[in-house]
Parts: structure tokens; sequence; C-alpha cells
């Protein structure tokens, strides 16, 4: 079995490909995990405003696959940027682009990276796997009747709630996300009012590309928002600081995870309580 050469431009698809035996020759500089992948040459670059490929490098590796994605121009380098750039340069490159707005986008994304680095068998069966894992939680919490809200916060200033993915994640782990599974008609740019409307059983703050530590930091920013100690989630110590870059920004193979960490919080008397490594609890952090 011929393996190509692989360059991935996005930490999702570097954990895909890792786990199906092929580890790129080339990541972006947000690609931290698996322990494989740190060392491999970093094609990315990022001036403050946008992303950027080292194209000497790219020359050097001329890869048979591209990995990267359509979703968020912001978040890394998009696939459009990607394709110009492989057309300028000359190269007979295939370009794999990923979507994910769900489990089942994520799902279909390990297939087809499969096929993309002749790794077909190896994905069917590592998607499998994580959808029986799934199915497995779905099938300890469809049945709830009490069932807390909850909403997720990517940003602090401005306030930007999770969605995509996120939604889904929160409902499999015993919750309900409110009325935010979509965005509004009208996007609005600091959603804090949307969220005291709202006032959330739970609140789960996760920072886009934010550590656990990081998360934690965002408490005193969040003190001083309006209204914030007359929240329901504040008075009743249900806020939480998550690792937003590894388990919640991250489209990848661990958001099952995910989904399973946000039961230990939604559904405590069910569900063991995520490591706190990965997760810590408000009193936690004021105490610390």
């Amino acid at each position: 079995m011929d393996t190509p050469t692989v360059v991935s431009l996005l930490p999702a698809t570097t954990e895909i490909s890792t786990q199906l035996g092929v580890i790129p020759e080339a990541v972006s500089h947000t690609c931290d995990y698996p322990p494989a992948v740190k060392g491999q040459p970093v094609i990315t670059e990022f001036d403050g405003e946008q992303y950027s490929l080292r194209e000497s490098l790219l020359q050097d590796i001329n890869p048979d696959v591209i990995l990267t994605q359509s979703l968020c121009g912001e978040c890394a380098i998009d696939s459009l940027a990607v394709e110009k750039k492989i057309e300028e340069m000359n190269l007979d490159s295939s370009i794999v682009s990923t979507h994910t707005t769900g489990t089942e986008d994520l799902f279909d994304n390990i297939q087809n990276i499969g096929v993309a680095v002749n790794r077909r068998l190896e994905a069917q069966s590592y998607v499998d796997k994580l959808r029986t894992r799934l199915d497995s939680l779905k099938t300890r919490t469809q049945s709830l009747a009490e069932r807390p809200t909850v909403l997720v916060l990517d940003w602090i200033e401005p306030t930007m709630i999770a969605r995509g993915w996120v939604p889904e994640l929160v409902e499999i782990g015993g919750g309900i996300y409110d009325d935010m599974s979509q965005p509004p008609e009208i996007e609005e740019k600091d959603e804090w009012n949307l969220l005291r409307s709202v006032d959330p059983d739970i609140i789960i703050v996760a920072p886009c590309n934010y550590s656990t530590d990081e998360s934690c930091k965002q408490l005193y920013t969040l003190q001083t928002m309006p209204e914030w100690s007359e929240l329901t989630a504040v008075r009743n110590n249900e806020i939480y600081f998550m690792d937003g870059n590894h388990y919640v920004n991250r489209p990848g193979p661990r958001l099952i995870e995910t989904a399973r960490y946000f039961a230990g919080l939604i559904q405590p008397d069910r569900f063991n309580a995520p490591p706190s490594e990965v997760v810590r609890s408000i009193s936690t952090v004021i105490q610390s």
C-alpha cells in the first residue's frame, strides 16, 4: 500500500491523518497533537492579520495531498487560498477540504481523508469505533427528563456564543442548548445581552485556542461584565472553564471525548467529572 506525502494545515486534520497511520510531512503552526507531530516542519505562518504558506517548504515537499478546511478563514488558512497558491506554484497536489458542523461531518471527514491517504479500511474502522462510543453516550442521556440549559462561550470580549458542532455535543451530553443552535438572522457583534436574556443554568467558558489555564484567567474579565453576578449560573456556581483549544474549538476526533466531558458537567449525578486538566469549576478557580 503506497503512502502519499501529506501536508496538513489544520489541527483536526493532523489528528485524523496521524490516527490513520499517516504522519504529515509538514503541519500548521497550531498543530500540537498528537505527540508524533511535534517537531514536524511548520508550513503556515500568521502575521496577526492573515495566514500564509511557506512556499519554499511547500515546493520542497511537493505533497501528494494537502488537508485543509473551508469553514473559517479567521481560524486557519482556507481551501480557496490553498487552491490559488497551488495553482500559482504549478503543484500537482490533491486538496482535501473539511467543513464540520456536526459529528456526521466529522465522520465524513475521517472517511474522505482515509480515501485520500490510502487508508480507507482504517478510516471506516475508526469511524465505527467513534460512532459506537457516541451512540453509547446517547443511549444514556436521550431519555433524561431533567436537562439543564447550557451555553458555551467561544470568546469573551466581544462575547461570542459557540455554535457549529457545540449544540449537538451539549444535547448528547444531557443538556439543552436553548434556542441558540442556529445564529440569529442578524448576528450580533457582541452576544453578551443574548446570553443574559437566555440566562442558562450552566455556562462553559472555552475561548478559541485557549488552554484550560488561559480560560480560567477569563474569570476576571467576566466579573466586570454587566449583571454578571445576577446570572443563574453564577449564583449557583455552575460556571466551568474548559480547554477550548483541544476539546471545543477543534473539530477533530476528540469531539467524542468532549461530549462525554460535557455530560460530566451537565449531568454530574450520572457521569464522572472531567479531569481537572481539561475543565475547572469557578469555585476551584476562585480558590486557586
